[in-house]
């Protein structure tokens, strides 16, 4: 049976029999996903999480056990709202399933920003990756924490998972903010602007990245190039995946000019 199922049928089985899963496979072939079930609403997160993975730990063998990436508990009710897209997307929820976030920047332009977090064996990865095409901009990073460093951090399962999608969240944040902060005192230092005149202050008080959805348009074609250098030395996974597939596609769409 595949590993997916069996969580399937293990969860049903062994704690409720209603619950409802979107759970997929990664590149690494681990699994990620939501289980919904309603004894939230009776028990803590914690406690709940807990007996997930009692349940796991006693029934799945340890090679197999090392390729669940992350389970995250929600309500038959939150399901819902997630699957409608009606959840609030305020940056202190993050939601941990985007990947692509953009920036519109007050000059017009706009930087894109990609994240993601992968599993290997007993070791896990993330990286961020920013870009602007007006500025012919790239800037990324590539983080490894090995097993012991796993250990260390004392937090495991969808905690730990949330833990190092949110660093990755904050530094790919932080990346962009940074770059539009050297505008500001750019556009300071030549132009004797500050404060409130320089348009760039937005930066200190209102500044925030959203998430976007991909899609064939999504790109210009400097965008494109920017993506496919910047993406040449990260890991395998989704987003890189999901990216040049989109670009590929994109880059076999006939244009006519009709002037």
């Amino acid at each position: 049976m595949e590993l997916l199922d069996t969580i399937k049928s293990l969860i049903r089985a062994k704690l409720d029999q209603n619950a409802l899963f979107d759970l997929v496979y990664d590149n690494q072939n681990n699994v990620s996903g939501y289980i919904a079930t309603d004894l939230l609403t009776e028990k803590s997160e914690k406690t709940l999480n807990s007996e997930v993975w009692k349940i796991i730990n006693e029934n799945i063998v340890k090679k197999d056990k090392l390729k669940i990436l992350a389970l995250f508990l929600e309500t038959q009710k939150d399901r819902t709202i997630r699957l409608n897209k009606n959840e609030n997307n305020d940056e202190n929820n993050i939601a941990f399933t985007n990947k692509c976030y953009v920036h519109h920047s007050v000059d017009g332009s706009r930087y894109f920003g990609f994240i993601d977090v992968a599993k290997f064996g007993e070791q896990y990865k993330t990286f961020y990756l920013a870009m602007n095409e007006k500025y012919n901009y790239k800037n990324g990073m590539i983080y490894n924490y090995t097993k012991d460093v796993i250990s260390f951090m004392e937090i495991n399962g969808s905690d730990l998972y949330k833990e190092l999608y949110g660093n990755a969240f904050e530094n790919l944040k932080t990346t962009i903010r940074m770059h539009i902060i050297n505008r500001y005192e750019e556009n300071a230092e030549k132009n004797s602007l500050f404060g409130s005149n320089n348009i760039y202050s937005y930066v200190y008080n209102n500044f925030r990245i959203e998430p976007c959805e991909l899609s064939v348009n999504a790109f210009t074609m400097k965008e494109k190039e920017l993506l496919i250098k910047g993406f040449e030395k990260i890991f395998e996974c989704s987003i890189k995946e999901d990216v040049l597939r989109i670009i590929a596609i994109s880059n076999n769409i006939v244009q006519e000019d009709l002037t």
